[in-house]
């Protein structure tokens, strides 16, 4: 079942600012993460549909990412979801 978010938990598409929450996410996770860590090296935050671009939402849990979603330019969506794997998803591929 979905966990669900309590007031001081957001789900939010990312943005240019946000590389030090993502770089703990990622340091949480390292091994699990390495597709993400390589897209958002090459391609930044900002989606404009070029390679290794996506769009990118997040679940934050006092200030930090506890779950990360991306829809890439080539249509594949990447998840490392602990928690809250649906909405992070469903976020990502609207934005």
């Amino acid at each position: 079942a979905e966990a669900s978010l309590s007031a001081a938990s957001a789900i939010r598409v990312l943005v240019p600012g946000d590389e030090p929450a993502l770089d703990a996410f990622f340091a949480a996770h390292p091994h699990t993460t390495l597709f993400f860590q390589n897209n958002v090296r090459k391609g930044g935050l900002v989606d404009r549909g070029a390679v290794y671009q996506a769009s990118y939402a997040a679940a934050f849990e006092a200030g930090a990412i506890t779950a990360l979603a991306n829809h890439c330019w080539n249509g594949n969506v990447l998840l490392e979801a602990p928690r809250h794997l649906e909405a992070v998803a469903r976020a990502a591929v609207r934005a």
